[in-house]
């Protein structure tokens, strides 16, 4: 191995309470120094653990929000490695909408002809977007559940829209469009939304 290379993801997301695990490896002889800046902008320099050809490191998770590693080699290739955790308050599972939760809410106009596999992908990308924009609590409220349900049930019904469109004129064809922003999700999710400074 005469390459520097992570192997562990440079971006993840966890809970707090978890232990963020850093792997990368380096040529033979190398050296590794590290730099954990906490949310709250603290700097830790934990030691790294030689492990197969390279190094780990295991930092805990203590706070909600972004937490930023820089892990400097020196030696024969000198690099510098960043990885990113984004960090969460633990979840309460059981009000979060599983599968079943989201079919039924898409059924409720009628049956659904969307596949299990769609759903699951549609929920998980949603789920993943709402947490970046929301703070979301430690007990998922009944709230964020309606806002991700519909998030989900907007996500399926744009894949049906055409990215691109003719318009006929003569055949006087109206084209169905999926809006931006939805109304209800926003209601929703407005007391949770994460503020942006400047």
């Amino acid at each position: 191995m005469d390459q520097v290379a992570a192997t562990t993801d440079a971006i993840v997301d966890l809970d707090v309470g978890d232990e963020w695990e850093i792997g990368i490896t380096v040529p033979p002889g190398s050296t590794v120094e590290v730099a954990v800046t906490a949310p709250g902008g603290d700097v830790a320099n934990p030691d790294p653990e030689a492990a197969d050809g390279g190094f780990t490191v295991v930092v805990p998770i203590a706070e909600v929000g972004r937490y930023l590693a820089v892990l400097t080699v020196s030696g024969d290739v000198a690099a510098v490695v960043p990885f990113v955790a984004n960090a969460y308050l633990p979840t309460d599972a059981e009000g979060m909408p599983g599968l079943a939760e989201v079919r039924a809410y898409l059924d409720s106009n009628g049956e659904s002809s969307q596949t299990d596999a769609a759903i699951t992908g549609a929920l998980n990308a949603e789920l993943a977007n709402q947490r970046k924009v929301c703070d979301v609590p430690a007990v998922y409220d009944y709230d964020l559940a309606e806002a991700l349900k519909r998030r989900v049930a907007r996500n399926l019904a744009a894949r049906a829209v055409p990215i691109a469109s003719i318009t006929t004129f003569e055949g006087g064809t109206t084209q169905a469009k999926v809006q931006r922003y939805d109304a209800e999700v926003t209601r929703f999710e407005g007391p949770y939304r994460k503020v942006v400074v400047a």
